[in-house]
């Protein structure tokens, strides 16, 4: 079985596998966080997208390459992630995005509130319910 070691290196975050060395690039990251559904998996939220990694196999997630700032995975939901940050260039969203959704295990995101107003770079969902989203916002209001 490989197993992945994360390394920090030069502002970069690098992937190596314990049978091979293969780096995966990632510029600034915001946040990790274990899938509640299946502890085998971590995303990764970055500048140029969401990562996923499972198996010490990582990829990136959907075709969305949003600057995810702060992000939480629902806790009794499977599939189920909201995100806010800034949309990928030229794509013609506000900015900052808000509040996204994605119910379909990150693939799309849709707007769920504050959009062009908040700029969450911390949200969490409470463990409780999930129904309750607590975040620090820089955005402009």
């Amino acid at each position: 079985m490989k197993r992945s070691v994360l390394v920090a290196v030069g502002g970069a975050l690098l992937l190596l596998l314990t049978t091979s060395v293969t780096a995966l690039e990632i510029h600034h990251i915001h946040g990790l966080a274990v899938d509640p559904a299946n502890p085998e998996i971590l995303y990764v939220a970055t500048h140029d997208g969401l990562i996923r990694g499972e198996g010490g196999r990582w990829s990136l997630v959907g075709e969305h390459r949003a600057d995810y700032m702060g992000f939480a995975l629902h806790p009794g939901t499977p599939g189920l992630m909201a995100a806010s940050g800034h949309p990928p260039a030229g794509a013609g969203e506000p900015n900052p995005v808000g509040v996204i959704v994605s119910r379909d295990d990150r693939r799309t995101w849709r707007p769920l509130a504050l959009e062009g107003q908040a700029d969450f770079h911390v949200m969490a969902l409470s463990p409780a319910d999930g129904d309750t989203l607590y975040g620090w916002s820089v955005g402009p209001r």
